[in-house]
């Protein structure tokens, strides 16, 4: 491979997870304009159940960004409760701290009951 090759497959590496270090810009569960149809598209490619869980539980535990920004949300099972993240990247520090991104998930859907 040549470098430009290289170069081209290392950036779009980098593009495609999310940051996760990366504060929202958003209210909390609250998608930008530009994005609320991709998010109610990625929203709806989810079971009608998965999709009740993930709208009451808004943003990722992780990034607090809107789910369904970074695509269809992740389901991740942890003690047994449903938990979704945004993408991917943020499933290894999901579960790093159990016990935390269940208190996160927690507080999101306290956040998101108030705000209805």
């Amino acid at each position: 491979m040549n470098r430009f090759t290289l170069l081209f497959v290392a950036v779009a590496i980098i593009a495609s997870g999310c940051n996760e270090v990366k504060p929202s810009t958003a209210p909390p569960g609250e998608p930008t304009k530009s994005g609320d149809a991709s998010v109610q598209t990625n929203l709806g490619k989810l079971s009608a159940e998965d999709r009740k869980i993930a709208v009451s539980q808004k943003n990722c535990p992780i990034t607090d960004e809107a789910l369904g920004t970074m695509g269809v949300p992740i389901k991740l099972m942890i003690n047994d409760q449903p938990v979704f993240i945004c993408c991917k990247s943020c499933e290894k520090s999901a579960k790093k701290d159990l016990d935390k991104t269940l208190q996160k998930v927690g507080e999101l859907k306290a956040q998101a009951g108030k705000s209805k």
